[in-house]
């Protein structure tokens, strides 16, 4: 299990919106009037089935963007602050090797 951890300016009130898509594997998560703080667009992770993080801002709107190695289930919880995502893999869904 993964878990990633994001502290806003504001406290949340609920978690954000949210999508995945399997080819390639990523999840989605868009955050209305927000600005990317960070300093950087990406992050490399690679650490459990998390690659890499994207956060693109668009207007008022932040879209973070978990890249995966394999899909995997995700559970976001909110207090205050902080919004922690749990990243679970799903069994049967990594990568199957392509026949020759």
């Amino acid at each position: 299990r993964t878990v990633v951890k994001l502290t806003m300016k504001q406290p949340l009130v609920a978690p954000p919106a949210s999508f995945t898509v399997a080819q390639p594997a990523r999840i989605a998560f868009d955050f209305p009037n927000t600005t990317n703080n960070v300093g950087r667009a990406s992050q490399e992770v690679n650490e459990g089935e998390l690659r890499s993080l994207a956060m693109v801002q668009a207007g008022d709107r932040t879209r973070l963007v978990l890249n995966l190695k394999n899909m995997v289930t995700y559970e976001t919880q909110v207090e205050g602050r902080d919004l922690t995502i749990s990243l679970t893999p799903t069994p049967g869904m990594a990568a199957k090797p392509v026949p020759q």
